[in-house]
């Protein structure tokens, strides 16, 4: 394999799947190598940590000389290419096991492993159940809405990634920790295959997966194609394909835990209560709960923390409530600052029952998303 390339063009895929690659070595080194494969049109780069795997097709500023492919280290590789000053030539040759990178005044000599040691599974069989197209606006949006709810190294390793639930013009992406639940659905009237009105189609996506697609929508400004069969999904953007392997497991029926009785509401101001809560979490922190009281009067909201070095902090909000003179409930304030990250809406609205009752926030007259947050017990 040979072919040359300008350094601007290749730096910006190449760090996008060395963040990937492995960094360690040992049993991971194998997956630290980037497979390049080199045709008549360009170059496509793969990259795989065993979860994932992240493949990007350069074509522009990229020259072939002899079609072929290699193994090369990804973080090397992209470092090499990251410390070229302006927008430099780079040859690349492969002979005898090793890839030979030469910019005008350095070089750089790279050991590869065979093809038979790096684990790819985007080629693995498994028929699609269905296909769509959407704007990447619409995928991206529903992430950022629930993402933050998914649970973390949970032993019911259904829950440490989102739900996808897709019906013809619609989505719905769903997170829970068990403490609280993120919802949130779009319409879309995009093509679409296989997507039947009678019952949704769903998949589990792993939390790594999520956090990588997330990143690579927020730079992508095409629509996004999907392919999901039993055990992968495919999304592709652009020059970018990610693949990934999804949850095998039942994740659980979130809309029997959605509360309908809660008649209390309360309306309050977004920007208000978040700098309230970011300033009760300074004592909170503390706490092994990270505890909040919420104190709803029938035209103030006391927000106080304490901690066990008795730091105290007091402060109300003026808000619009209804359902009866008052109640008192404690939340996790980290739990709280999270869906406040989460949304752009001037007035948030929160629907109580009582201090042990499930909770739900929404964006004032939003109907397309929900959070639903437990009460810490005191």
């Amino acid at each position: 394999m040979h072919f040359s390339s300008t350094s601007e063009s290749l730096t910006a895929p190449l760090q996008q799947l060395a963040a990937l690659a492995p960094s360690r070595l040992g049993a991971d080194a194998m997956m630290a190598q980037m497979k390049i494969k080199a045709d008549s049109e360009g170059l496509t780069l793969t990259a795989t940590d065993g979860e994932l795997e992240l493949s990007a097709r350069v074509v522009e500023g990229v020259s072939i000389s002899q079609e072929g492919e290699a193994y090369v280290p990804a973080r090397q590789m992209a470092t090499f290419y990251a410390s070229l000053k302006g927008d430099e030539d780079v040859a690349v040759q492969t002979s005898d096991g090793a890839t030979e990178l030469r910019a005008s005044s350095s070089s750089l000599s790279l050991n590869a492993i065979g093809e038979s040691n790096i684990r790819l599974f985007s080629v693995e069989d498994g028929e699609d159940k269905f296909w769509l197209k959407l704007g990447k606006e619409d995928l991206l949006e529903l992430m950022n809405k629930t993402a933050y709810a998914m649970a973390s190294g949970d032993v019911r390793y259904y829950l440490n990634g989102m739900l996808l639930e897709f019906l013809p013009g619609e989505i719905r992406a769903v997170s829970t920790d068990a403490h609280r639940l993120a919802y949130a659905h779009r319409e879309s009237g995009d093509e679409a295959e296989g997507l039947s009105s009678d019952a949704p189609v769903s998949c589990i996506v792993p939390r790594k997966a999520v956090q990588e697609l997330s990143k690579l929508l927020a730079g992508a400004n095409e629509q996004i194609s999907l392919r999901v069969s039993d055990q992968r999904m495919v999304a592709e953007m652009g020059d970018y394909k990610l693949t990934c392997r999804l949850v095998d497991g039942r994740y659980p029926d979130y809309t029997k835990v959605i509360p309908r009785d809660n008649k209390i509401k309360a309306v309050v101001d977004r920007r208000a209560l978040q700098a309230s809560m970011r300033r009760a979490y300074i004592v909170a922190e503390d706490d092994p709960g990270k505890t909040v009281n919420l104190h709803f009067t029938s035209d103030w909201l006391h927000v106080q923390a304490s901690s066990p070095q008795q730091h105290r902090t007091n402060e109300k909000i003026a808000i619009q409530f209804s359902g009866q003179s008052e109640v008192k409930i404690a939340f996790n304030a980290s739990y709280v600052l999270d869906y406040l990250n989460s949304t752009e809406h001037d007035n948030i609205e929160l629907e109580l029952k009582d201090k042990e009752s499930r909770s739900l926030l929404r964006g004032e007259g939003e109907t397309g998303a929900f959070y639903l947050l437990m009460p810490v017990l005191l």
